[in-house]
C-alpha cells in the first residue's frame, strides 16, 4: 500500500509500504479522506532547518471507514465510518478518569507520529479502537476529516474559560486559527479580532465570523494593536495559533485586555522569549492548549462534529485544494506555499 513520509529534500513523498495487521484492541482503518496539518507543515520546515532529523510518517486529520478489527475490539464494527481521536492514554491516572486524557503521563500521539507506521495520510492506517468517533451520517467525508482541527479550536476556548459571549482574538489564520474563529462564532462571540497574513486567509476568517482584522506583520506593541481596534471592545481572550519559531506569543500578550487570558495553542519547536514584565502588569492568564478532550464538560469531538453540521459554510471554507494520494509531493508544495491560497488542502486514496 501507498503512505506519506515526511522528507527534507522534497517535502513529501509517496512510499509503497505492507498493509498494517490489526493487533490486540487495534482497528484497520481505510483511508476516505485525510488533511494536511499545520503540525506536518512543521513537521517538514524542521526537517528541511535541522531541528528535526528522522523522516517520519505524516497525517491524522482523517475521515475513515473500519476494514478490520483486531482481537478483542466490541466497540467498533466493520463498514462503521469514523473520525480518530489520535491519543493514546492509559485509562487509569486521575487525569484519564476525569477526561483530560490529552494530559495523561503515557499520552503518546498514535497517528502520523512515527517512523515506520503510517499515518493518516496512506491507503489504510491502524489505531487503537478507543480513539474511533463514529461520524454523523449527515456529514460527508471530507467534513469528517475536519472534526480533529475543528476540536483543537472548540478546545482552546473551553480551557480559556471564557464566560458568556466573550470578546475573542485570533493569531493566526491557517487552519487551527480558522477552527477558533469558527469556535468562538457558535458560543456567540460578539467580537472575533483576527491577525492573518494573507488575503485569502482573511477572506475565509471573515466568512466564518471574524469582525476585525490587525495587522501582525508591522509594529505589534500594544500602543499599535490597540490603535487598529478603533475603539472596539479589546479581547477577554486572545488564542495563538501560530507557534514554530515565531515570537508571536508576545503579539497576543499585548492585545489581550487587562485581566484577560491567552491560549497558547500553536506548537513551538524553538524557544520563545516571553514578555513577562507585560504578562505581569496586566495581570495576563497564559494558558495552554494541548489538542482535545472530554474533561470540561463534554467531548471536543462531538462538539465539533455538531458545530460542523450547523455550519455547511465550515468545509466550504476550508477546503480549497484537492490532491490524489499519489500527488502528495504536489500537495505538500501547495499546502506549504501560501500564494496558491492555500487553507485545508485534502487528499483521498
Amino acid at each position: 500500500m501507498k503512505a506519506v513520509r515526511a522528507n527534507a529534500d522534497h517535502a513529501a513523498v509517496l512510499e509503497e509500504c505492507s498493509t498494517p495487521a490489526p493487533g490486540p484492541g487495534m482497528t484497520l482503518i481505510k483511508t476516505l479522506s485525510a488533511g494536511i496539518c499545520g503540525s506536518d507543515l512543521h513537521t517538514i520546515r524542521r526537517l528541511q532547518s535541522g531541528y528535526a532529523a528522522a523522516e517520519t510518517m505524516l497525517g491524522h486529520e482523517v475521515c475513515g471507514v473500519v476494514a478490520e478489527l483486531g482481537e478483542g475490539v466490541e466497540s467498533a464494527q466493520v463498514g462503521d465510518r469514523v473520525t480518530v481521536e489520535p491519543l493514546h492514554r492509559c485509562g487509569r491516572c486521575l487525569n484519564c478518569l476525569a477526561g483530560r486524557y490529552n494530559v495523561c503521563y503515557e499520552r503518546e500521539f498514535v497517528l502520523g507520529n512515527y517512523v515506520d507506521r503510517p499515518g493518516g495520510l496512506a491507503e489504510y492506517f491502524e489505531v487503537p479502537a478507543y480513539c474511533l468517533v463514529p461520524v454523523s451520517e449527515t456529514l460527508s467525508d471530507d467534513e469528517g476529516a475536519l472534526i480533529e482541527p475543528l476540536a483543537v479550536g472548540v478546545h482552546a476556548l473551553k480551557v480559556a474559560r471564557p464566560g458568556f459571549r466573550p470578546t475573542v482574538g485570533v493569531i493566526g489564520a491557517g487552519s487551527i486559527g480558522l477552527a477558533v474563529v469558527m469556535a468562538a462564532a457558535a458560543i456567540g462571540a460578539p467580537h472575533i479580532i483576527v491577525g492573518a497574513r494573507h488575503p485569502h486567509q482573511r477572506d475565509a476568517a471573515a466568512r466564518l465570523g471574524a469582525t476585525l482584522f490587525v495587522d501582525t506583520g508591522g509594529d505589534t506593541s500594544e500602543e499599535a494593536l490597540h490603535r487598529q481596534l478603533n475603539g472596539a471592545p479589546l479581547p477577554d481572550i486572545v488564542v495563538e495559533t501560530v507557534g514554530g519559531a515565531e515570537e508571536t506569543i508576545n503579539v497576543a500578550v499585548n492585545m489581550v485586555r487587562p485581566g484577560g487570558t491567552v491560549a497558547m495553542v500553536g506548537g513551538y519547536w524553538q524557544t520563545s522569549n516571553v514578555d513577562l514584565e507585560t504578562l505581569l502588569m496586566k495581570e495576563v492568564t497564559l494558558t495552554a492548549s494541548n489538542c482535545y478532550s472530554s474533561g470540561r464538560g463534554s467531548s471536543d469531538f462531538e462538539d465539533a462534529m455538531a458545530i460542523i453540521a450547523a455550519n455547511p459554510r465550515f468545509v466550504d471554507t476550508m477546503l480549497t485544494h484537492r490532491f490524489a494520494l499519489d500527488a502528495a509531493t504536489d500537495a505538500f508544495q501547495a499546502a506549504l506555499d501560501k500564494s496558491t491560497g492555500s487553507i485545508k488542502v485534502m487528499l483521498s486514496p
